[in-house]
């Protein structure tokens, strides 16, 4: 006796149903890889910020970063006057900035490590790897979490920036730049600092190995250069302009005045290593958004730095002309450090893309660590814990 009551449909019906229309539609996204992954990625991302939510330690320093960006922020402001024709505004922008960049240094090799220690040390990490979660779904779930907090750290940090901008501290395109490269050194440091963390049996070994990459990354360029300078000095005959009576010159008549003489002087040429430069985030964030100096009272710190590293960056003459003339007038108004004028080291082509394809090479190397080197930890208990 056949039934075919509701409810009982042949089987070869019931396998068409489930194959034809949305059914089908909907096995092929559930089945994508590329869907599998991100669904991965994501479960990971969430779990770990649920996790760094809740603990105090994330809403204190919030807080922390919060009154000492905005707190800044009133200092510079009330040293300044508050109105952009005394240079508040540049003075704001690269106050805030340069804080934006060190907290980046302080900041982001902690956050990045933190995340894999974290996990291990909750077991969030050895729960996740037996549900067949891939070391590139955990890894990229782990530094997708990371860089969430790291969004929310700079959205604290924009509004005292966009206050240098609407002073005149900068322009549209310096504003942009800044925000550019401060997101793009907190990034890498960042993935740097996990790949260190996936590399390192304990916590304390993550972030001296990620706080070893900031300091590489801000200390070494300088030590670099300057260990490397003396090596590029030559001896050259240069136009010197000495005191008359001096140097086998005939004393004037009447009062004291410089005369010029040909000797020979050793320089030393930076233009030949100011690569070494490159890779430091100060530099960077110097020569992509300097401030804007309005008039003599202005006072811009990465202005001063840019132009100190153009002036290395510029070929000097074969035959250079030394002041040693105690009566020589100091450089002209909008010379840079060395003497050159402001138009000169206009010209000079940014260096800062250069310096961001390093630090981009280092993130991704980080990443890419973290992704061959991430390992769950030894077999654990149910609601067992592995000390990091």
């Amino acid at each position: 006796m056949n039934r075919t009551g509701s409810g009982d449909q042949p089987p070869g019906r019931r396998r068409r149903a489930a194959s034809s229309g949305p059914g089908r539609l909907r096995q092929r996204v559930t089945g994508s890889p590329l869907l599998a992954r991100a669904q991965g990625v994501r479960l990971v991302w969430g779990l770990d910020l649920r996790a760094a939510a809740r603990e105090r330690s994330t809403w204190i320093g919030l807080g922390t970063w919060a009154a000492l960006v905005y707190g800044l922020l009133a200092l510079a402001l009330a040293s300044s006057g508050g109105s952009s024709g005394t240079g508040a505004g540049s003075l704001v922008h690269s106050l805030i900035a340069a804080c934006a960049l060190t907290g980046a240094l302080v900041l982001a090799p902690y956050l990045g490590a933190d995340a894999l220690s974290r996990g291990r040390g909750t077991g969030l990490l050895g729960m996740l790897r037996i549900t067949g979660l891939s070391a590139r779904e955990l890894s990229w779930g782990f530094y997708a979490a990371t860089l969430t907090r790291i969004a929310v750290l700079l959205l604290v940090t924009f509004p005292p920036l966009i206050t240098g901008f609407a002073l005149g501290g900068c322009d549209a395109s310096g504003l942009f730049l800044s925000v550019v490269v401060i997101a793009a050194v907190w990034v890498t440091l960042a993935g740097a600092a996990q790949g260190m963390a996936a590399a390192a049996a304990t916590r304390a070994g993550a972030l001296a190995a990620g706080y070893g990459v900031a300091a590489a990354l801000t200390i070494a360029p300088p030590l670099l250069f300057a260990f490397a300078l003396p090596a590029t000095s030559q001896e050259v005959t240069a136009k010197v302009s000495v005191l008359a009576g001096t140097h086998g010159t005939a004393r004037s008549a009447g009062s004291p005045s410089c005369t010029t003489i040909r000797a020979q002087r050793t320089r030393t040429r930076p233009d030949r290593i100011w690569w070494l430069l490159a890779p430091e985030p100060f530099v960077i964030l110097a020569d992509a958004a300097p401030g804007q100096v309005s008039g003599p009272a202005g006072f811009d710190p990465l202005s001063a730095l840019r132009d100190a590293v153009r002036s290395a960056r510029l070929t000097p003459p074969e035959e250079p002309v030394i002041t040693e003339c105690p009566l020589a007038s100091a450089a002209a108004a909008g010379a840079g450090p060395s003497g050159n004028s402001r138009a000169e080291l206009e010209q000079v082509l940014p260096a800062w893309p250069a310096g961001l394809a390093v630090l981009g090479a280092a993130g991704t190397g980080g990443i890419a660590t973290a992704t061959r080197r991430l390992r769950a930890p030894g077999a654990l208990p149910i609601g067992g814990r592995h000390r990091a």
